[in-house]
């Protein structure tokens, strides 16, 4: 199976922080997509096994070859990506997701309004991004979902 993201093929992948919704995002790919290549970029050294190319340090972005770069939440987006599609988790989803999809976002009471949300939708309905699963898990699924999403999530959002 092929995997395109905002019109492109994309054949590969680059993570740029490798936090909860990154490392999800990669095991959905390694589960559904055999011919991609991936690579992971952190902007200090970390002790973590990965399986592809990793970048560290000062110059984690630099040589930027990648088809996409999926940037963790907490990740500014600053420097020159070359042609590579800049992205996050989030994205990815409201661009593949089949079922209906609530997003809730704010200053204060995001968990309370979604889980309140969840339990008014009823048992067809899932809860994920920032209150805890990440939403990649719920691609392929035919129940809505509610999703948490704080402000770094949406920081670079672009729905088309």
């Amino acid at each position: 199976m092929e995997l395109y993201h905002k019109g492109r093929k994309i054949q590969r992948v680059g993570f740029v922080g490798f936090g909860i919704s990154n490392a999800a995002l990669f095991n959905y790919f390694k589960s559904n997509f055999t011919d991609l290549e991936f690579s992971l970029r952190l902007p200090r050294e970390a002790k973590q096994k990965f399986a592809g190319r990793v970048y560290e340090g000062k110059n984690y972005l630099s040589d930027i070859y990648e088809d996409v770069l999926f940037f963790s939440p907490s990740v500014k987006r600053e420097g020159d990506f070359k042609n590579a599609i800049c992205s996050s988790e989030v994205e990815f989803f409201f661009e593949k997701n089949h079922s209906r999809a609530f997003a809730v976002s704010g200053s204060d009471g995001k968990s309370t309004t979604s889980t309140f949300a969840k339990l008014l939708l009823g048992d067809g309905c899932a809860l994920g991004g920032n209150i805890g699963t990440p939403l990649c898990e719920f691609l392929g699924h035919k129940e809505d979902v509610v999703c948490e999403l704080s402000s770094f999530q949406l920081n670079y959002f672009s729905p088309n």
